[in-house]
């Protein structure tokens, strides 16, 4: 979906998550789903994404952030 640009921000992001799913009829996590993405890239079936990374991580690092 990435690669066909239909997913662009968070909420695209988390939208294709339900529907993935729906299809899959189970729980599709970001674990499961970098998993994929890393087996495919290094059996070079895909580009790497920089848009995929950003998308996939849990949370923002806070750097020097005082916190």
């Amino acid at each position: 979906m990435i690669e066909e640009k239909k997913i662009s921000n968070k909420k695209d992001w988390t939208a294709s998550q339900k529907i993935l799913q729906k299809q899959i009829k189970g729980i599709v996590g970001v674990v499961g789903l970098n998993y994929a993405y890393f087996t495919l890239l290094n059996q070079n079936q895909i580009k790497p994404s920089k848009l995929f990374r950003e998308l996939s991580r849990n949370h923002v690092v806070r750097e020097d952030s005082g916190i």
